[in-house]
């Protein structure tokens, strides 16, 4: 959960893991291969809820796209989760890819970015 900072405004946690990224690195485009140490595989975990994060992997592309961006890659990850009927250890074996556009608000809009899923791939997405 977050906390409210002087002006009362709700501000995130920290992230458990990340890898900045800054615009002039990216060009035409950027990839990075990601893997978490122990430590952070444990802080995800714990975010996650899930008993043990043993193995994640991700390979992560942003390329410039005509009115914002576009980051795709591949994740592969073993995740141990706790059962919601049993409590026992439930074992998840996760390589997905995905591909997510980020496009500019429409101006007078009060949303910051918007995120589209391509059709293409399996994807998530999420409103930034």
């Amino acid at each position: 959960m977050g906390r409210a900072d002087p002006g009362g405004r709700m501000s995130l946690p920290p992230p458990p893991f990340s890898e900045p990224l800054r615009l002039n690195q990216i060009g035409a485009g950027a990839t990075r291969d990601l893997e978490p140490d122990e430590a952070a595989r444990a802080r995800i975990a714990r975010t996650l809820d899930l008993i043990e994060l043993p193995v994640f992997k991700a390979r992560l592309t942003v390329k410039p796209a005509d009115t914002g961006w576009t980051l795709s890659g591949q994740v592969t990850a073993h995740a141990v989760q706790r059962c919601g009927l049993t409590l026992e250890p439930l074992p998840a074996d996760i390589d997905e890819s995905f591909a997510i556009d980020w496009w500019k608000p429409i101006r007078g809009r009060r949303s910051r970015w918007t995120s589209i899923p391509k059709t293409t791939a399996r994807t998530w997405s999420r409103t930034a």
